[in-house]
């Protein structure tokens, strides 16, 4: 390399590196101001009615009190989900409380803003005491931006261990007892699945799954193991036309809520699944039983005077709206409450229960919306405007999120709490 390119390149990771350190300034001036906010909702109203916003713990032992309805305000500023403030928050007052150490070095740069939320998630430090999460952070701190990040997270886990074997043996208890089954659809007509059994339940499905992949080298197959193992698992829950017709084995009855378009050979589903190709439904609704539910008309507008919501109108508005209607959330809307919007009032008013009317929203943001001063208009079918009790505005659609009004970015703000 000639001397004007290794001026030039000299030039440009210099440039990298500055990017690098503005990144970390702003994860720290992040955590900061997440502790502010924290810091400003440390109080509620003394006699709380039933369902009234609670004081709740930020984090783990040592950390303050928060009001809860702090996170259905930060959500959306954040662009998450309600739950994915929580444990930010969560994080950062584990951080700032029991490991403050990590949390000086977050503030001096030393350490990116994702590497200290993970000292605070590392496994098993959030059943430490506040006294052993402090020695813990006092081992690992030297190694902060010292070490490689794998070999530093290699240390906090036997650092993590020492501090409390009691509770490290505990864990390996209940990990003993915990199995699972986890199936996640990647939207491209294969989905993975993830399980966590008992040794010996294991070693029986394993040996089923090696006894097909046998069964069909010897007829000939030259697929890949990997496939026919796929292939083996999927036999066993796969019922045989004798089988199905003895009756000794029910089909699953599947109810899939589907959205065709006669031009087009996707087909989006409601639910996990998301898009698929039509020959690909077909293929995974051959083993179920079909339940043909009605025609929903997204045009109709039905209501009722009654103060509960009928099975056709309930159909009516998960199908319109898919996803609970709070910023940024991502809970499916089935199972979840139908929010009157407008608040049921006991005064005779005709058709309360409408469509129109009618929002799918969980327990925390009906909460909110009811006793933490967060407003609440349906404007049009399906179209919700929030105004959290900060004063931001936010419309949510099946178009997802979209801010109004002024909602300010603050990013890289040198803020300082005491």
């Amino acid at each position: 390399m000639d001397e004007g390119r290794r001026a030039e390149a000299r030039r440009v990771a210099d440039e990298l590196l500055g990017v690098l350190s503005l990144e970390r300034s702003l994860g720290a001036t992040k955590a900061l101001l997440v502790a502010g906010l924290v810091d400003l909702h440390d109080t509620v109203a003394s006699n709380p009615a039933p369902g009234a916003e609670r004081l709740v713990r930020s984090g783990h032992e040592g950390t303050p009190l928060v009001a809860e309805f702090l996170y259905a305000e930060l959500a959306p500023l954040l662009g998450v989900t309600i739950p994915a403030a929580s444990a930010l928050v969560s994080d950062v007052m584990d951080l700032r409380h029991r490991l403050p150490r990590t949390w000086a070095a977050l503030l001096a740069g030393r350490v990116e803003l994702w590497q200290g939320l993970q000292v605070a998630q590392a496994k098993g430090m959030r059943d430490l005491d506040r006294a052993a999460a402090a020695r813990v952070d006092r081992l690992v701190e030297p190694c902060l931006g010292r070490l490689a990040w794998r070999r530093v997270l290699r240390k906090l886990a036997g650092l993590i261990v020492a501090a409390d074997t009691e509770a490290a043996a505990a864990r390996a208890e209940r990990a003993r007892g915990e199995q699972f089954v986890r199936v996640t659809h990647d939207g491209d007509g294969m989905s993975t699945l993830v399980a966590r059994l008992r040794t010996a339940g294991a070693v029986l499905l394993e040996a089923a799954v090696d006894g097909y992949v046998r069964q069909e080298v010897a007829a000939g197959s030259t697929e890949q193991v990997d496939v026919l193992r796929a292939e083996g698992l999927v036999r066993l829950a796969t019922p045989t036309a004798a089988s199905d017709a003895a009756g000794t084995l029910r089909r699953p009855e599947a109810t899939v809520v589907v959205h065709l378009s006669p031009d087009s050979e996707v087909v989006r589903t409601e639910g996990d699944l998301g898009p698929v190709l039509k020959a690909h439904l077909a293929e995974l609704l051959q083993h179920h039983r079909i339940r043909v539910l009605p025609v929903v008309d997204l045009a109709d507008h039905p209501q009722v005077d009654a103060y509960e919501v009928p099975v056709g109108i309930g159909r009516h508005v998960r199908a319109r709206d898919p996803f609970e209607m709070f910023p940024f959330s991502v809970r499916g809307s089935r199972g979840l409450d139908l929010d009157h919007s407008d608040p049921w009032r006991d005064d005779g008013t005709r058709g309360q229960t409408r469509a129109a009317n009618l929002a799918p929203l969980g327990r925390f943001a009906h909460r909110a919306k009811t006793h933490g001063d967060f407003e609440l208009t349906q404007t049009a079918p399906g179209i919700l405007a929030w105004v959290t009790r900060l004063g931001y505005e936010w419309l949510v659609d099946r178009q997802g999120t979209h801010p109004r009004g002024d909602v300010p970015n603050a990013g890289g703000a040198d803020v300082s709490f005491g």
